[in-house]
């Protein structure tokens, strides 16, 4: 009797499962509610992502230069994002001038947006508008604010005196683990048959994963690459409405999981910790996409930025500041695109400029050419 109830209610549950569906299936179909707009993402490269030194930190191959392709799926197409190429310097940081150890330097620490992934790197530009200014940049895409504490650390002790440190964040650095590889589904490498890097993974590593990663890594022909990428995305997404809501539920899914709060109460600490070990000119906090698209700052981000305002340090509010509006980022991704990064690049160097000077007193001018970069006031709660 007991088997039979349980199987009578496997059968119903099964029932009206298929009859949830349905419903989500027809509602959809016929327009009644707004389709989902969900993406798969992929992630192609010629250089290994990171490469780890010997003080638990991530940067760059010296002096390698890194062509980066993103390709999303949407349920009808694959399209490409972006494909830009950029060079690190003798360190393996993402920029143009080398580091010299005699030279103490003006450190900019962040993830993505401040490495300037998804277009060609806006710190080229700072570095040319200020000459006189010895600036570094530890900008990495996917690290958090305990990486950043260890980047300097290894900054001091490996490369150069650090002489101050600004921080440029975006609010989802401070629910990050240590390093965090993009959400995608399946990571792989646009190369050549000879050095293949495998990029990306559901599985998000932590520090001491990266070197297993890397010794696992995809070999194969680029040709067969994309086009297993490309069958790969075929199969994956569905053609139907049920098949977009249950990609969107299960992206929604991880990025729940990724959202701890024991994980953010450990980065305000190793913020505490990097203010009392360097001296913070500032932070910049910069607004994330659907911040722009929305016009004002969520819940979390206000928060925060009472946290960071709380330590003594300056922390500057980059969606009134900085002037960056929705079509300053990718379509899909969301990283700003060159022109999202030109407004960040100036209302850095207006910053800089602000808070620095050099020989005399005399303050930090701009060198060559500007770009007609305009600005908005955006809100400022």
């Amino acid at each position: 009797m007991v088997k039979f109830r349980a199987k009578e209610w496997l059968v119903a549950l099964t029932v009206s499962l298929g009859a949830a569906l349905t419903f989500v299936e027809v509602v959809f179909r016929c327009g009644l509610l707004p389709m989902p707009i969900v993406y798969e993402s992929y992630h192609f490269s010629d250089e290994p992502s990171h490469f780890r030194n010997q003080y638990t930190s991530f940067g760059y191959t010296p002096h390698s230069t890194t062509r980066e392709v993103v390709l999303h799926a949407t349920l009808t197409d694959v399209v490409q994002e972006y494909d830009v190429t950029f060079q690190a310097n003798n360190v393996g940081l993402v920029q143009r001038q080398d580091i010299h150890k005699t030279r103490g330097y003006t450190v900019v620490v962040g993830d993505s947006f401040a490495q300037g992934l998804g277009a060609r790197p806006w710190f080229y530009d700072l570095e040319a508008q200020l000459p006189d200014l010895a600036l570094a940049n530890l900008g990495i895409e996917g690290t958090g604010v305990s990486h950043w504490v260890r980047g300097l650390e290894w900054f001091a002790r490996s490369a150069a005196p650090v002489k101050n440190v600004v921080v440029l964040f975006i609010t989802d650095d401070f629910l990050r683990p240590y390093w965090q590889a993009h959400l995608t589904e399946d990571g792989v490498s646009f190369c050549d048959v000879k050095s293949c890097r495998l990029v990306t993974t559901k599985y998000r590593p932590v520090a001491p994963q990266i070197l297993f990663q890397a010794r696992h890594e995809l070999n194969a022909p680029a040709s067969w690459t994309m086009r297993w990428a490309k069958e790969r995305l075929s199969v994956t997404l569905s053609q139907s409405y049920v098949g977009a809501l249950t990609i969107y539920l299960r992206r929604m899914f991880l990025l729940y999981l990724s959202h701890d709060d024991t994980l953010l109460e450990q980065n305000k600490s190793r913020f505490v910790e990097l203010t009392k070990h360097n001296d913070v000119l500032f932070t910049l906090h910069l607004p994330q996409k659907e911040e722009v698209a929305a016009g004002r700052w969520s819940t979390e981000s206000l928060s925060l930025r009472q946290f960071v305002e709380a330590t003594g340090v300056r922390t500057i509010d980059g969606m009134a500041r900085c002037g960056l509006t929705i079509d300053g980022f990718h379509a899909r991704d969301p990283h700003p695109n060159e022109s999202g990064y030109a407004h960040i690049e100036q209302c850095l160097a207006g910053l800089l400029r602000e808070d620095l000077t050099v020989a005399a007193g005399t303050a930090l001018k701009p060198q060559g050419a500007v770009r007609n970069v305009s600005f908005r006031t955006g809100p400022t709660n």
